[in-house]
C-alpha cells in the first residue's frame, strides 16, 4: 500500500516535529539555571604568545 499524502499540508511532517525534550526535573536555584543558560553560548578563545607575534 503506497503512503499518500495528507489532505493537510501542515500535517505532511508532524511525525518529526516537536523533537524536543520535556524537562526531567523541577527547578529550584533560578538564578544559576538562568546564569547556565547565558553561559551557554559563551565561548572562549586562547591565544599562544607565538601565534600573536606572528
Amino acid at each position: 500500500m503506497a503512503h499518500e499524502a495528507p489532505t493537510v499540508p501542515y500535517k505532511a511532517n508532524a511525525d518529526r516535529r516537536h523533537r524536543i525534550p520535556k524537562q526531567r526535573h523541577r527547578v529550584t536555584n533560578w538564578p544559576s539555571y538562568e546564569a547556565s543558560l547565558r553561559a551557554r553560548g559563551s565561548l572562549t578563545v586562547w591565544f599562544t604568545a607565538a601565534a600573536i607575534a606572528a
